[in-house]
């Protein structure tokens, strides 16, 4: 096959392809897609046409992309036990979201925790209310296996210090549950806690949050009562 522009010769790959099944088909998706990004990189960035690099780039690069098919394809029967959105829990229990912030380059660290009662909306003195039931939602799985069996270490992350935060705080209620949630449910903790990683955290948020923090709590809110359904919703 003689071409002379990338265009045609994926014109006529495909052509003369017709049969190609489903792996075939990423895997020339990637080739194409990695040829034309070294194309882009010599003409307008001045980059070295390097071709071995874009081989082995080329040969893993599927292989990555099949591994995380296949994987999803194995979560997906457990996705119900993963809830999408927030969700007006049961009166009298206080839900915590939890999360964690760590930049690899300075390694500064941040902590951030939302809490909301069953209307969704937020607390500023939760432990005044220690008769009343506290779940705590994690999006980090690390973080969730060790608030639940703090017993069984803290392998790589050294976080010691965090976990015996919140085990401290569990200490002083009654009743106390962790639940592992996705990330588009735990946005409000993810906002604040990137926050204080780089020292931006101030006791004002509470009652005149930011711009960006206070466009997800209402938007956290809408998508609640869209939802309706407690089975699909987080806070």
């Amino acid at each position: 096959m003689s071409v002379s522009r990338f265009d045609s010769w994926v014109l006529s790959f495909l052509v003369e392809n017709k049969e190609l099944d489903e792996s075939g088909k990423l895997v020339f998706a990637y080739t194409c897609w990695e040829i034309w990004k070294r194309m882009c990189d010599v003409i307008f960035n001045g980059a070295k046409n390097d071709l071995s690099s874009c081989i082995i780039k080329i040969g893993v690069a599927p292989s990555e992309a099949v591994m995380v098919r296949n994987k999803e394809k194995v979560e997906r029967v457990l996705v119900n036990k993963f809830p999408v959105f927030l969700s007006f829990h049961l009166p009298r229990v206080v839900k915590i979201n939890v999360d964690g912030s760590f930049i690899k380059v300075s390694l500064d660290t941040g902590i951030g925790f939302m809490a909301r009662d069953s209307r969704g909306q937020a607390l500023s003195l939760v432990l005044d209310n220690s008769d009343m039931s506290f779940i705590l939602e994690i999006d980090c799985e690390d973080l969730f296996k060790m608030g639940n069996s703090p017993s069984g270490g803290f392998g790589d992350w050294q976080c010691e210090s965090v976990i015996e935060e919140i085990l401290c705080l569990v200490s002083f209620c009654q009743f106390v549950s962790f639940s592992l949630v996705r990330r588009q449910g735990n946005q409000a903790a993810n906002w604040l806690t990137k926050s204080a990683s780089k020292g931006l955290g101030c006791d004002t948020r509470v009652l005149d949050p930011p711009l960006p923090l206070a466009s997800i709590l209402p938007w956290d809110l809408q998508l609640a009562c869209e939802m309706e359904s407690p089975k699909e919703a987080i806070g």
